[in-house]
């Protein structure tokens, strides 16, 4: 025992004589040759061990048994000795006084710009990485020392492992201390934008006048207005560590910034939303870095489908890099892995970035990979509730259920909508506790908006070309033109999915010759439009800047949420373009734009129906994934029925009703009897598990879970869609754009599943409308499943959740060129058949039956045509990425709408039954026109007063606000509004007049009945 208390009292004495042996705080940048010297020593050290072992036993003598660690402290001690007289006797001759500059070869420090020396931001997490690592490296050589001593003192057989530890600790601490200071790199600034004074966007007032000068008759509304700075409240009292590390690396550190990693670092499911992705970024990755050091996987997933070569993943890929490059300093710091089903490629990286749809095609959830993963990171919640609701639930279901739920956080990021955390909680099974976080928009200082009607009879380029230019160049490229004459930088299209930006800017750039002098000539534009003009992949990832020149399409259907969402994205100054296509509430977002800046109508979030369909796609993805028991199985179907018994009858029953299959006589369903132990009883029970083969998914009534790869001519992938999303967005001869590039549909390849695309020439946007056909089964109309099925509001509405059988037909669609012009026939009609596009089956969908008692007076017919078609109407600005799954219809509009308004608008009808008014009742069936859940029938359900009172407004608007299209001025001038066309415009549907069985004044009256007083019309009238 002597032995082992003078090695415990050696190794603490050379460990403080190493301590001392250090440079003071804030002179550790000299030591920069310690570290390299260590190792160096350590491996001559060792060397010299194994050439000289059976000297160095003699020479040890009583320490024989213990003769790696005794000559690890000796060969320590030595170093120690020279490490304290070097530094120590240098110090002798150096000045006292700190040296404004490194030395040359201290490659891990700089200077500031105040001549300080400062730890490079790269060397943060390193720093930290080594802190954790030297406890490690001390428990290793502690134990081999406890199991030493196990050996020697008390004669137990254990293995004998090398106990040169010691050596390793010694290289750890060392690089460890060369890399503690007081003083950190801060964040470089923003770069400067190198623009003369005229240039400056202290100039953008100039320029937003002469874009209103330039083009009159395509303005809307121009606003200027100026903001008060002002700084988030700092967080003042630190106690965790990833904050601190930010706070190192030269980030700021608000209330609400210190708030949101707490509630990560206690592992809490968290809703960030209304987010500007560059400011949650730093706090997402401080988290991330330290997980991964802990050896945790980190699954990210998109909305989108993975594909090779796909633009969109490559820079989600990219964005994570840079956010490494920007903490350690190292781009590359954690290799991330795009995931994707069409390639047999094995989990080998710690992030993973993929969608749910992939994820569960390829069946890779057994994969010992997801044993680690304790984190999940939801890219941009709107696009993926819109695009793969349903797939994303039963991923999360599926892995939370398979590695226990408190072991998983999911971090939801999104833009806000409206009712979105209540989403959250029901649509991705996060706990109950899910905290919400929506992020402090701060507008610029200064502000200049223009906003645009896209429609008109001429197009942008007509008044800045010369001469015929076959091509269409877009909106957004042309009204570039000005800022690039300026030299702006930080120009910015946004909203561009789905145009054909691309060929946009290189038409322009092709083009250039035909400038005329005024406003911009071709010897004033220096640079090409390719290279002038910025386009993000993944816009949601846009940086934020000091200043920015934003040129967006309205895609939200609504010009006030897309300023708000756009214009946080600059620091000091913003330009910003809003293009409007023409649209039911455009005119009455831009009359009240100053009201509803302060309070905006934000679109509805999705949400999921509970429903035999629903349970019975759940219970599909699990139980092909793994075995589940008869009380896992039950938790689910418990949902749509409270007194199931029979595991095996009722699941033989639900399948076959959701999805027509027999999983009993196909032989999908596999039953396995086995023994497991119950904790609770202390004994082993038996168990019957279930699960289906992964055969069922090549039955052709699942035909809609299959993917469909929209390919070229040169069988390049465009894009990945789900078959049961595919006529709803794509029918043959339409254009459409793919990565910035027009292509025309060509038609649906049946038998390769792929829908076959051309290159096409740029033309002018066309808006496409489908004439669709809709059939109910009445009698095969499923009962409201439970009491929350239902909602009544006294006397006056009620509104049922059903499933049902319906059948929906494409007949055909419209083209729109210049507005959704019926009247004056300014479209093109292209009929379909079933061989181009096949009727779509629903054998248990979802819709809402809404049901509202009149007063006496009112046409009925001409009221419920009325109201269908607003509601249809505002459902873009309601839904704006998911709207074309929505129909809303009525059998009786057959008997009012007339010629091409037949078509216009979904037919509904009910099997069996005429169409009549019997009644003061205006009936609306809305029905969802998917296999999966996209969780909209379920969110008008919730939230029909929000819808109702929106329209009701709108028409209070429309039939009273005899002011709201004259030009005004708001106080300090601030505020312009252009004198516009009639309010009825866009229902005018391109005729002089409105349409005959349009009864805006009943609807009016039946809507202000049942809603009463509405309080969005009575603030905004304020």
């Amino acid at each position: 025992m002597e032995n082992i208390l003078f090695i415990i009292l050696s190794f603490i004495a050379i460990y403080i004589v190493l301590v001392l042996g250090n440079q003071r705080s804030g002179r550790r940048y000299r030591q920069y040759w310690v570290p390299i010297f260590a190792f160096l020593y350590a491996f001559a050290a060792l060397y010299f061990y194994y050439e000289k072992t059976t000297e160095i036993g003699h020479l040890l003598g009583a320490f024989r048994a213990y003769i790696e660690i005794v000559y690890s402290l000796i060969a320590i001690g030595i170093f120690a000795i020279f490490k304290i007289t070097f530094n120590e006797g240098g110090n002798i001759f150096r000045s006292k006084k700190v040296p404004t500059k490194a030395p040359r070869f201290s490659f891990a420090y700089t200077e500031d710009k105040h001549e300080n020396v400062v730890l490079r931001r790269a060397f943060v997490f390193p720093e930290l990485y080594l802190h954790y690592l030297r406890w490690w490296a001390l428990i290793i050589f502690l134990l081999v020392l406890i199991m030493a001593m196990l050996a020697v003192e008390f004669q137990l057989k254990l293995p004998k492992l090398p106990a040169f530890g010691a050596f390793s600790l010694l290289v750890v601490l060392e690089m460890f201390w060369y890399l503690q200071h007081p003083i950190v790199e801060k964040q470089a600034d923003a770069p400067i934008r190198k623009t003369t004074p005229e240039k400056s966007p202290d100039n953008y007032h100039a320029l937003w006048e002469e874009y209103q000068e330039v083009w009159p008759e395509k303005l809307l509304l121009a606003w200027y207005y100026e903001s008060k700075n002002y700084e988030p409240h700092t967080a003042t009292s630190i106690q965790i560590i990833e904050a601190q590390n930010l706070i190192n690396a030269g980030f700021k550190i608000s209330v609400d910034d210190y708030h949101i990693i707490n509630q990560l670092t206690v592992r809490t499911d968290m809703l960030i939303d209304d987010v500007v992705i560059d400011k949650i970024a730093p706090i997402l990755f401080t988290i991330f870095l330290r997980r991964l050091m802990d050896g945790e996987n980190i699954l990210v997933l998109t909305p989108k489908r993975c594909y090779e070569n796909s633009s969109y993943h490559a820079a989600v890929v990219e964005w994570i890099h840079e956010w490494f490059y920007k903490l350690t300093g190292n781009r590359e710091f954690w290799k991330v892995q795009i995931f994707s089903k069409l390639k047999d490629v094995e989990l080998n990286a710690r992030i993973i970035v993929s969608s749910a749809d992939d994820i569960l095609e390829k069946n890779v959830v057994k994969h010992h990979w997801f044993e680690n993963l304790r984190t999940i990171l939801l890219l941009n919640g709107v696009e993926i509730f819109s695009e793969s609701l349903t797939s994303n639930n039963i991923l999360l279901n599926i892995l939370k259920n398979k590695y226990s739920a408190s072991n998983i956080q999911s971090i939801v990021l999104s833009d806000y909508c409206e009712a979105l955390q209540d989403s959250v909680e029901r649509n991705l099974n996060v706990r109950q506790n899910l905290s919400e976080q929506r992020q402090k928009r701060i507008p610029p200082k200064q502000s200049y908006t223009l906003f645009w009607k896209l429609e008109d009879r001429d197009f942008f380029q007509h008044r800045v070309l010369s001469g015929h230019i076959e091509k269409y160049l877009g909106a957004e490229a042309v009204l570039s033109l000005l800022a690039r004459r300026e030299r702006f930088e930080n120009i910015e299209l946004v909203g561009q999915e789905a145009l054909p930006y691309n060929e946009y800017l290189e038409e322009l750039d092709n083009s250039v010759n035909a400038l005329r002098s005024e406003p911009v000539a071709p010897h004033q534009l220096k640079r090409k439009a390719v290279k002038d003009v910025g386009v993000s992949e993944v816009t949601f990832l846009l940086e934020d800047k000091e200043d920015t020149f934003i040129l967006a399409r309205d895609t939200d259907f609504n010009p006030i949420t897309t300023l708000k969402k756009w214009e946080s994205y600059a620091d000091k100054h913003a330009f910003l373009h809003i293009v409007s296509p023409p649209y039911l509430f455009r005119n009455y977002f831009i009359s009240n734009a100053a009201y509803f800046s302060k309070t905006p109508l934000y679109p509805l979030s999705a949400k999921m129906m509970i429903s035999r369909f629903g349970v019975a796609r759940t219970l599909l993805e699990r139980m092909v994934t793994q075995e589940l028991s008869e009380k896992e199985i039950l938790e689910e179907l418990v949902w749509i029925n409270p007194n199931v018994i029979f595991v095996k009858q009722e699941l033989h029953q639900l399948f076959k009703l959701a999805f027509s299959i027999d999983i009993v006589a196909s032989k999908y369903l596999a039953v396995n009897s086995t023994y497991e132990f119950d904790k609770e009883d202390d004994r082993f029970k038996a168990m019957t598990k279930y699960r289906l083969l992964q055969q069922i998914k090549d039955n052709v009534n699942l035909s809609f879970l299959k993917n469909v790869e929209i390919v070229d001519r040169a069988n390049n992938i465009l894009k990945i869609i789900s078959y049961d999303l595919l006529f709803q967005n794509y029918l043959p001869q339409q254009i459409h754009a793919f990565n910035g590039k027009p292509y025309r549909i060509r038609g649906y390849d049946r038998l390769n599943n792929k829908l076959t695309a051309d290159y096409a020439a740029s033309q002018g946007t066309i808006a496409y409308r489908p004439d669709l056909s809709v059939t109910l089964y009445h009698e095969q109309m499923e009962k409201p499943l439970t009491e929350s099925h239902k909602k009544k509001l006294d006397s006056k509405l009620s509104i049922d959740l059903h499933e049902g059988r319906f059948d929906i037909e494409t007949k055909g669609y419209f083209s729109f060129k210049k507005g959704i012009h019926i009247q004056n026939k300014n479209y093109t009609y292209t009929p379909l058949s079933h061989n181009d596009v096949p009727k779509r089956h629903y054998p248990l969908g979802r819709l809402a039956l809404l049901t509202i008692q009149a007063d006496g007076g009112l046409d009925i017919a001409k009221v419920t045509a009325t109201l269908n078609i607003l509601l249809t109407e505002a459902l873009y600005s309601l839904f704006p990425q998911s709207h074309q799954y929505l129909i809303v219809g009525a059998p009786i509009n057959e008997l009012v709408l007339k010629g091409e308004f037949l078509k216009l608008f979904p037919s509904v009808k009910v099997a069996n039954f005429e169409p009549s008014v019997s009644e003061d009742v205006v009936q609306l069936f809305i029905v969802e026109d998917t296999h999966q859940d996209l969780g909209l029938v379920q969110s008008i359900f919730d939230k029909w007063d929000y819808l109702f009172r929106i329209v009701d407004d709108y028409l209070y608007w429309l039939l009273n606000d005899a002011n709201a299209n004259k030009k005004t001025d708001k106080e300090n001038e601030d505020f312009r509004l252009k004198s516009e066309a009639a309010k009825t415009v866009f229902l005018q549907y391109g005729g002089e007049s409105l349409p005959d069985f349009l009864d805006l004044e009943g609807t009016a009256q039946l809507l202000r009945s049942l809603l009463g007083d509405n309080f969005i019309t009575s603030q905004r009238m304020r």
